[in-house]
């Protein structure tokens, strides 16, 4: 099996992946998470070669993210007639698989939740004295 992580790159992620929302509230599916799209995609699409598409994979990805800035949960649907059991097939990535950034810009103080650049999964982690959201994704590698 080939790593999926070698179809993309950190700048790609971001850059196709994220979304600001007006709360000042940051969701990236990360690169765990795009394994996790890229394996639902394997098991449960009619075309499970749509798995090794970058192109596919992030526009889940974006799914993903749009589902949690209306309020809902880290998931995306496979259409009935795209899945392999000709019904319509909900995938949702675990907790890991997504990164979460709040701003607060009147306080200057974004916390995270999600996996560092180094790799490390942390929960609800503060920064002080942060002047923008761009600068919190810096601190913690993303």
């Amino acid at each position: 099996m080939k790593n999926i992580l070698t179809y993309f790159s950190i700048s790609n992620i971001i850059s196709i992946s994220t979304k600001l929302n007006k709360d000042t509230k940051m969701y990236i599916v990360n690169a765990n998470g795009l394994k996790q799209i890229a394996e639902c995609l394997r098991e449960l699409h009619k075309n499970s070669d749509i798995s090794q598409s970058t192109e596919a994979i992030n526009a889940y990805a974006s799914d993903v993210e749009s589902s949690l800035y209306e309020g809902n949960g880290a998931s995306f649907e496979i259409r009935g007639f795209l899945s392999y059991f000709g019904n319509p097939v909900v995938c949702t990535l675990s907790h890991f698989g997504v990164d979460r950034i709040e701003y607060d810009e009147d306080l200057k103080i974004a916390t995270f939740t999600g996996t560092t650049g180094m790799g490390e999964y942390v929960e609800n982690q503060e920064a002080h004295n942060v002047d923008s959201l761009e600068k919190a994704r810096t601190i913690w590698g993303i």
